[in-house]
């Protein structure tokens, strides 16, 4: 990205606006210093500036980035891919994104405080899978489930699973569905109901509050890389399994479609999950003595691409990540993924799958 041709750029759509240096720089609430380095060539604004700027000079954020006018109302995909990658140069090492927060049990609870967000990735793939057997149908036939047993779900999110499979466990099993959240935990209990059959508890993986050996199965889909403290929630879980209990824990891979989001909009791949298909029978290993993986079957094919850029603003990577939020608006995804399409279908692979673990 040209310093010089930015700066030019942004100081002729300045006197354009009429608009001095100070005032500028008090409606950007920065200093006039700053705004004299972006046009004398000497440095560029923050990430998290860009998108006001261009508001106020009366700009998109593209012809921003280009440094140039723009008078197709439209952003091709070549356009869009630009953007991505001279943008990108923009963020300096405090600004990269992390995966650390993954490990925030803050963040996770916020980021689940309520459904929405896990909803709409549900949705996704409940509308574009090409496995019609269906991931919950699919995890439901990999439990044995015993007459008399005792069930303890960690981080058992809305419980849409139990809404659709609770009917059918054996006579005289028990179910606990626990959570991190609170209101995760209510909203479960709106969704599965069955109050008098079902325990509904807030839990925390890395101190169940149950005795040693009380439980038969414990089931953790799709969270255990969430913990901060992950060898010390595996050796809780297996406190609390008897001798013969069984741990089900499903979980995705380092492939699926979080690797071909970042692939599309030209970022870096994630720092690896502490937890994937990948790396979760070694771990497992280290507190149980058999360990089991099996893999689900499916892939995504998107027809809307709408749906998948509102599946993108959801992940954490972004909605999490206020400069990168701003940079990859919705149009902008949009025509990087619109790009991926062959005979009007976008399609992902999926790495999904669940591990199963004996003492």
């Amino acid at each position: 990205m040209d310093a010089k041709k930015f700066g030019n750029f942004i100081a002729q759509a300045r006197r354009e606006q009429k608009l001095t240096q100070a005032q500028l720089a008090h409606r950007l609430h920065v200093t006039d210093k700053a705004v004299s380095r972006w046009e004398r060539g000497l440095g560029f604004p923050d990430i998290g500036t860009i998108e006001p700027l261009a508001l106020i000079l009366g700009l998109s954020v593209v012809e921003l980035i280009k440094s140039e006018r723009i008078f197709d109302s439209q952003i091709s995909c070549s356009d869009a891919s630009d953007l991505l990658k001279e943008a990108f140069t923009l963020m300096n090492e405090q600004e990269k994104l992390t995966l650390k927060k993954m490990d925030d049990q803050n963040v996770v609870k916020q980021q689940y405080a309520t459904p929405d967000a896990l909803r709409g990735r549900i949705s996704l793939h409940d509308r574009y899978s090409t496995n019609k057997f269906g991931w919950f149908n699919w995890l439901y036939a990999q439990y044995n489930f015993k007459p008399g047993c005792r069930i303890l779900e960690l981080g058992c999110g809305d419980g849409r699973f139990w809404a659709e499979h609770f009917d059918k466990l054996p006579e005289g099993a028990s179910l606990t569905l626990s959570d991190v959240s609170g209101k995760m935990l209510e909203t479960a209990r709106q969704t599965v109901g069955h109050e008098e059959e079902i325990t509904y508890q807030v839990i925390d993986a890395q101190e169940i509050p149950l005795e040693d050996g009380s439980v038969d199965i414990v089931i953790a889909n799709m969270m255990l890389y969430h913990l901060p403290d992950l060898s010390r929630a595996l050796q809780e879980i297996r406190r609390v399994l008897r001798d013969d209990g069984v741990f089900y824990c499903a979980t995705g891979g380092e492939n699926g479609i979080d690797s071909y989001i970042r692939h599309a909009l030209h970022l870096p791949r994630a720092e690896k999950l502490k937890f994937t298909l990948q790396n979760g029978e070694e771990i497992l290993h280290t507190v149980f003595s058999q360990v089991e993986k099996r893999l689900y079957e499916d892939s995504l094919a998107i027809t809307d691409t709408s749906d998948l850029v509102a599946y993108a603003r959801t992940l954490p990577w972004i909605a999490e990540q206020p400069q990168l939020k701003t940079r990859l608006s919705s149009q902008v995804i949009y025509s990087a993924l619109e790009a991926k399409k062959e005979n009007g279908v976008i399609r992902i692979p999926k790495e999904y799958g669940t591990f199963i673990a004996r003492k």
